[in-house]
């Protein structure tokens, strides 16, 4: 009886011997130090991420790709994760596991823009310039029987004064935002696809896509003092074809102008 109690204490003891090595060796293995090494790569373009943050997830322990977009962290243990961050790009997180080659891809951020408005050398939100930008439409200007595009603006664009002296042939004046100066003209600045003039009479209006007057000191910046007076962009037609097909499209019009009462003159005997 006491030999057999002796027995199962020996096995108790040896049970708890194997245990205990079994532990041990467990416990090595997992905390055992190791390299883990790959590339961060574009999920699009495949090209490689210079300068790419790579850290272990609640540590200060990690690494920066270098210029070929590699890199090499020591970790201990299978439950390590990375967490992978770039300027531009979505956070990544990755559990290592049993890994020793992670080769990272990253998504370019989606960022969802509010309208905006270039204003000079920057942006503006659309709705910070409401009511200092007009845009009119060329078949809008178009269908008026006027000679010059200006003549066709009169009473489209709030802030926009435009004075006529009536003699024959002359070109209406615009005024935006009054007289600004009284040295340096009051002048309005047209650009006309691209090119800057102070004259439009010999724009037609039919050709005329489009009409963006710059009403705000901000939106006309760019153009220095010639744009201190306000600013109208002028977009033209341009030649197209449909199908390799040659389309025209005419327009023509006819006016006359006569005196509704003349000033009755002296002859030669009444002189």
């Amino acid at each position: 009886m006491k030999q057999s109690l002796r027995i199962n204490r020996l096995i108790s003891a040896i049970k708890v011997f194997l245990l205990v090595i079994f532990l041990i060796t467990w416990t090595s293995a997992h905390t055992q130090s190791r390299n883990v090494s790959g590339t961060v790569t574009d999920s699009e373009t495949k090209e490689t991420l210079p300068g790419a943050t790579i850290q272990i997830k609640g540590t200060t322990s990690g690494t920066t790709s270098d210029i070929n977009g590699k890199y090499t962290v020591q970790v201990s243990g299978s439950s390590a994760v990375f967490r992978v961050s770039f300027i531009g790009y979505e956070d990544k997180e990755i559990v290592v596991e049993n890994q020793t080659v992670i080769n990272i891809q990253l998504v370019t951020k989606k960022t969802m823009l509010e309208q905006v408005v270039v204003v000079g050398y920057g942006t503006q939100k659309r709705s910070d310039v409401t009511g200092a930008t007009v845009n009119l439409k060329g078949a809008e200007l178009s269908k008026q029987p006027v000679l010059t595009a200006t003549q066709a603006m009169q009473g489209k664009v709030s802030g926009v004064q435009i004075i006529s002296s009536g003699s024959p042939g002359s070109a209406p004046q615009l005024r935006i935002r009054g007289t600004s100066t009284l040295l340096g003209g009051t002048h309005v600045l047209y650009v006309v696809d691209g090119v800057l003039t102070d004259d439009i009479t010999n724009v037609n209006t039919a050709d005329i896509v489009d009409m963006n007057i710059l009403k705000d000191a901000s939106s006309s910046a760019i153009y220095g003092s010639r744009g201190a007076n306000g600013v109208v962009i002028i977009t033209t037609k341009k030649g197209s074809s449909t199908s390799g097909k040659l389309n025209i499209t005419y327009n023509a019009s006819f006016g006359s102008r006569s005196a509704s009462n003349l000033v009755k003159m002296a002859n030669a005997d009444e002189y």
